[in-house]
């Protein structure tokens, strides 16, 4: 394993503090939160950073579309064989 930069120490310190504000935050909320406060940053940084960590959001991920043509494909057959 590589060991992170002095900047990426920075950031994992400020990305612990935000997350622990506001857990429901994803990689998305926390870059753009990031990038307020004047860092140079990009989602997939904040990602990987927050892999290192082992912290993801809380906030429920979006149903799958495929998830969502299955479910409708299953009440249009119900519909159809009653």
């Amino acid at each position: 394993m590589h060991a992170e930069t002095r900047e990426n120490l920075i950031l994992m310190q400020l990305i612990d503090k935000e997350y622990t504000r506001h857990p429901f935050y994803g990689s998305r909320k926390l870059c753009t939160w990031l990038r307020q406060q004047g860092h140079v940053v990009n989602r997939k940084r904040v990602q990987r950073l927050m892999r290192k960590m082992a912290i993801q959001s809380i906030a429920p991920s979006p149903v799958p579309v495929s998830r969502i043509q299955s479910i409708k494909f299953i009440l249009i057959c119900c519909v159809i064989w009653k």
